[in-house]
Formats: C-alpha cells, sequence, structure tokens
C-alpha cells in the first residue's frame, strides 16, 4: 500500500502531456485529460525546499491554507514517515460534509537532484475509521507534491491531483479558480512560516 502511494505520485508525475491552462504571478497551472481530469500546479517559494517539505507533510497544518480542509488529524503512526490522517472537507455537491482516511508517505531525496516527495491517496479500513452517517465518503485517487530545490533559499513546489470520477466534472467547472486561490494561499502560508521561524531565530541568537 505505501510502496503504490509513492509510485502512482511518480507515475502521475512523469506523463507526457501536461498542458499550461493558467499563470500567474510564481504560479502555473497545468491540466492532463485522460480517463480522468489531472491537475499540476506549480509554485516558487521562497523558503528553503527542506522547510516547504517538513511544512507540507503535516497535514494538520493544510486547513491553515486549503479551504479544502475542514480538519485534518493523525489517526496511526505507520513508519516515521508513513501517516495515516482522517480528514474533514466540505462538501462539493450541497450535502453533508465528506470525511476521508488518507495516507501520507513523506520521502526525502535520494540524491541532490531528486525531490522532496508527499504522496497522497485514499484508503478503506473500517477499523480506523466506521461509517459515519452524517458524513459523505470522499475520495482522493492520486495527490501529492514534488519539493526541487532551486537554491538556498527557493524552492519549486509541484502539486498534482487526480479526482475520483464522481468529483471530475466539479473540479473541471472550477478549478482554475479555486487552484489560484490555493495556491497563492499555500505560498503566503510557507513564506510567512519561514518569516516567523527566522524572526525567533533571530530573537534568541540575541
Amino acid at each position: 500500500m505505501i510502496n503504490s502511494n509513492i509510485a502512482a505520485l511518480t507515475l502521475m508525475a512523469a506523463k507526457p502531456g501536461w498542458e499550461v491552462t493558467g499563470t500567474l504571478d510564481h504560479i502555473k497551472i497545468f491540466t492532463l485529460e485522460e480517463d480522468t481530469l489531472a491537475i499540476k500546479i506549480e509554485m516558487q517559494v521562497q523558503i528553503p525546499s527542506e522547510l516547504a517539505f517538513s511544512l507540507l507533510s503535516d497535514f494538520a497544518l493544510h486547513a491553515h491554507w486549503n479551504k479544502y480542509y475542514l480538519s485534518s488529524r493523525i489517526v496511526q503512526n505507520v513508519t516515521n514517515d508513513d501517516k495515516i490522517y482522517h480528514t474533514t472537507t466540505p462538501s462539493v455537491h450541497g450535502n453533508n460534509s465528506n470525511d476521508d482516511l488518507i495516507l501520507v508517505s513523506q520521502r526525502k531525496p535520494c540524491k541532490t537532484s531528486d525531490p522532496y516527495m508527499i504522496a497522497v491517496k485514499s484508503i478503506a479500513l473500517p477499523c480506523v475509521l466506521p461509517f459515519n452517517q452524517n458524513y459523505c465518503k470522499s475520495q482522493i485517487q492520486c495527490a501529492g507534491f514534488l519539493i526541487y530545490s532551486d537554491g538556498n533559499n527557493s524552492s519549486l513546489v509541484s502539486y498534482y491531483n487526480q479526482p475520483t470520477t464522481a468529483d471530475t466534472s466539479y473540479f473541471a467547472a472550477n478549478f482554475t479558480g479555486l487552484s489560484e486561490k490555493t495556491a497563492s494561499a499555500c505560498i503566503q502560508f510557507l513564506e510567512s512560516r519561514s518569516s516567523n521561524l527566522n524572526t525567533t531565530s533571530l530573537c534568541d541568537n540575541s
């Protein structure tokens, strides 16, 4: 299960045919249309890649910048680098809120040219997340981040998402506006956290 999580993100990132559908300052949006629509968002962030990896690996922090998450909490540590989260998200169809159980697998680069990797997919473990009639089920087929170093204090963060067939029509109609806002919020969150850490470090040294 863990190996397939990493492999799925690696395979999606390596696929040819990504088309640019939008550009903003420090943000570039791509789509890939196969059986379902896949989305890629590149973000230029002025923080070290290792720090970006640390902040994005913690899905409990995602609700601070991604309005798609209402809550996210760890329910099981599988390994030091693989964790299971229970997440809740707003409904995209006007029904009850959604909940999901996701496996988050994080990997540091084996060599300097490799990216940091954070792979995400939904899993089914009824013993961990029993059925709750107050929620509708959501599902992530394949998603995650590849983070490349672009200098000492700069990173290229690429976010990938392949929604399930049930959510494709919603994302096709709304992904550009949502992606631009979410990417801008992500950049602001990462850079503000980096600034706060630097300020704290300066105060401690003084």
